[in-house]
C-alpha cells in the first residue's frame, strides 16, 4: 500500500530527474482498494455532460440553445449539450445543427464549472484560458443548470 506523500515524493523525485509517474504503473493495492485507474479526459467530459440534464431548471429555461465544448486543445474531447423546453440531452462530439455557443476551455475547467460550481474570474477569460463565442449564453449555461447564482 502507497500513501499520498510516498506517490508525492516519488513524482517530485521523477521530476527532479527528468521524468514522471504513472499512477497506472502502481501496483493494484497502491490505493488500498480505491480504484486504481485514472479517468481519462473523456470520461470526465462524459461524466460531467450526463450529470447536467437531472440538474436542468425549468423555470431558468428561456429558449432552445446549443452549446458545444472543445475541452483541452485540438486532440481534446468534444461535447454537445442540447437545451429544449422538454429538457437537456448530451452527447459526445459536435451537435449537428446550429450550435449557439461554442465553448473551449481545458477539461479541469469544464470539470470545475460542472462539478464544483466555479465561477472563473475576468482573468481566466482575459489570459486566454476560457473562450467562449457568446459570454451570456455560457452564463445561461450556469444558471440553467444551477451551477452557479452568477447573474448578468
Amino acid at each position: 500500500m502507497y500513501y499520498w506523500v510516498e506517490i508525492c515524493r516519488e513524482a517530485v523525485a521523477r521530476l527532479r530527474d527528468g521524468d514522471v509517474l504513472d499512477l497506472n504503473s502502481l501496483p493494484d493495492d497502491a490505493f488500498a482498494g480505491a480504484a486504481k485507474k485514472i479517468a481519462t479526459p473523456e470520461e470526465v467530459v462524459s461524466r460531467c455532460l450526463a450529470s447536467l440534464p437531472a440538474k436542468f431548471s425549468t423555470d431558468r429555461y428561456e429558449r432552445d440553445i446549443t452549446w458545444y465544448f472543445s475541452l483541452g486543445g485540438s486532440d481534446g474531447p468534444r461535447g454537445g449539450l442540447v437545451l429544449t423546453a422538454g429538457g437537456a440531452q448530451w452527447h459526445m462530439g459536435r451537435p449537428t445543427g446550429n450550435v449557439d455557443c461554442v465553448v473551449k476551455t481545458s477539461v479541469e475547467s469544464f470539470r470545475r464549472l460542472v462539478e464544483d460550481a466555479w465561477v472563473p474570474d475576468p482573468s481566466e477569460f482575459f489570459n486566454g484560458n476560457i473562450k467562449t463565442s457568446d459570454l451570456g449564453l455560457l452564463v445561461a449555461f450556469s444558471q440553467v443548470f444551477n451551477l452557479s447564482k452568477v447573474e448578468l
